[in-house]
């Protein structure tokens, strides 16, 4: 069971940096307006609609967080987190 909570606040740390990368995507499509980087705030915020419904199915749905769920959320959400923080780091230079 605390391993299916672990995969819960590495989610919080993926929405987190979801909303770093859409703050850095707004802000400069607000000098570029360009298709692209239009592109990279839905796709970050299409993410962030998707972290969001983890955690509230992972609070309110008890089934979410059964037995055997606990690995295979926390493989997701850390393969995501590695993921999203590349990114950013990529995006912020």
């Amino acid at each position: 069971m605390e391993i299916a909570y672990a995969s819960a606040l590495v989610n919080i740390a993926n929405i987190c940096l979801l909303i770093a990368l859409l703050y850095v995507y707004g802000r400069s499509y607000r000098r570029l307006k360009s298709k692209f980087t239009l592109g990279l705030l839905l796709f970050a915020f299409l993410l962030l609609l998707q972290n969001m419904f983890f955690l509230m199915f992972f609070l309110l749905q008890s089934g979410f967080r059964g037995p055997g769920m606990g690995i295979p959320l926390l493989t997701i959400n850390t393969t995501q987190f590695i993921a999203l923080l590349i990114l950013l780091k990529i995006t912020w230079e």
